[in-house]
């Protein structure tokens, strides 16, 4: 049997953390702070995109060190994806 490692990828929970932020500052942007529209419309589909690849990331490292935070990592790669196709302008 193989010995997991007991780390936590410290990766997966930046992917799932930043798509989570994606997530918020797409929906609440636009009503309760006062960026331009270009940056509203920017920044949460570019955050969900770099959340997903570094979610991808993270599940390769994942596999190859043995660490766990595996679900963080898909759903960073779930949430970006989504992210990209809804938080589009």
């Amino acid at each position: 049997m193989e010995q997991v490692n007991k780390k936590i990828s410290g990766l997966a929970i930046f992917a799932f953390v930043s798509t989570v932020v994606a997530w918020f500052v797409g929906l609440f942007t636009a009503e309760y702070f006062s960026l331009g529209y270009r940056m509203s419309c920017a920044l949460p589909s570019n955050l969900a995109g770099a959340g997903a690849l570094l979610g991808i990331l993270s599940l390769f490292f994942i596999w190859k060190k043995r660490y766990r935070g595996k679900w963080f990592a898909i759903l960073a790669i779930v949430f970006g994806i989504l992210g990209l196709i809804t938080l589009v302008c």
